[in-house]
């Protein structure tokens, strides 16, 4: 999570300072990812902590309520991520960057 949380960091610092600092600097962000792997790899993290919790009777069940509740906050995120940009077009990307420094 530290590679994922780095690379979108760096890429909001340099959308931060876009009339100072090239675009183009957001593709070093790819090698953050470098540490720790990306979204695969966080992705397979999470199925296989949920594999070693859950019995084999239980996992397709519990596989099925994971990819439910993302779809469902994509779904439910996408308007209110919307509304926020209305206010603020940081507001969105900077909730972003402290739900997943959480995780």
């Amino acid at each position: 999570m530290f590679g994922l949380t780095t690379a979108r960091l760096w890429i909001q610092a340099v959308c931060w300072r876009a009339d100072t600092v090239p675009l183009r600097l957001t593709w070093v962000s790819s090698l953050f990812i470098l540490i720790g792997g990306g979204n695969l790899v966080a992705g397979s993290l999470i199925y296989s902590i949920m594999t070693d919790l859950t019995t084999q009777e239980q996992r397709a069940s519990v596989f099925l309520f994971m990819n439910a509740a993302v779809l469902l906050s994509e779904v439910v995120m996408m308007p209110l991520a919307s509304a926020a940009m209305k206010k603020n077009p940081w507001l969105p990307v900077n909730i972003g960057i402290v739900t997943v420094a959480r995780l």
